[in-house]
C-alpha cells in the first residue's frame, strides 16, 4: 500500500468515525428533548392538580363562610388565590395549557380576588361606622361576585 493509498484510508475511516459521532450526537440530543418535555409536562400536570386542589378548597370557603354570612358584610374566611397567581402565567404552564384553560383561569381568579376585596371593604365599613348607607349597596354586586366565584370556581375544578 502506497502512502496516498493509506492516507485515502485513513481519510474514509476518520469521515466515517465524524458521521457516526455526529449521528450519535444528534439522537442523544432528540433523546434528552424528548425526556426534559415529558418532564415538563409532568411538571403541568401537576399544577393543574395543584390549582383543582385549591379550587375545592374554595368551594368549601364559598360554601361555608361567603355564601353562609356575606348578608352580615363580615366573612371569617378568605379566597385563597396562591397556586393559581403564582402558576398560571409561569413558562411551563403557558406552554401546554389551551388558552381556553387560561381564559377560566383568569376568570376564577379575577372573580375571588373581587370577592376577598369584597369582604374586605365590607368589614372595614362595618368597623369603621359607615356600612348604613352603602353597606346594602355592596352586598348586592357582592352577591352577583358570588355567584361568579361559584360559576368559576366550577369551571377551574372541571378543566381536564
Amino acid at each position: 500500500m502506497t502512502f496516498i493509498e493509506h492516507i485515502q484510508s485513513e481519510k474514509h475511516k476518520t469521515l466515517l468515525s465524524v458521521i457516526v459521532t455526529a449521528a450519535g450526537f444528534s439522537i442523544a440530543l432528540v433523546v434528552n428533548s424528548a425526556i426534559e418535555r415529558h418532564r415538563e409536562h409532568q411538571v403541568y400536570l401537576s399544577m393543574r392538580q395543584a390549582i383543582k386542589i385549591e379550587a375545592e378548597a374554595n368551594e368549601e370557603t364559598l360554601q361555608s363562610a361567603f355564601l353562609r354570612y356575606y348578608k352580615s358584610g363580615i366573612v371569617l374566611q378568605q379566597f385563597e388565590t396562591a397556586v393559581v397567581s403564582q402558576l398560571m402565567y409561569t413558562p411551563t404552564f403557558l406552554k401546554f395549557s389551551k388558552p381556553d384553560e387560561v381564559k377560566v383561569l383568569s376568570k376564577y381568579y379575577r372573580s375571588l380576588v373581587l370577592a376577598n376585596r369584597y369582604r374586605e371593604k365590607s368589614e372595614s365599613m362595618i368597623l369603621e361606622d359607615k356600612a348604613s348607607d352603602l353597606l346594602p349597596s355592596l352586598l348586592m354586586v357582592w352577591n352577583a361576585n358570588l355567584k361568579e366565584c361559584e360559576t368559576n370556581i366550577a369551571s377551574a375544578k372541571g378543566l381536564p
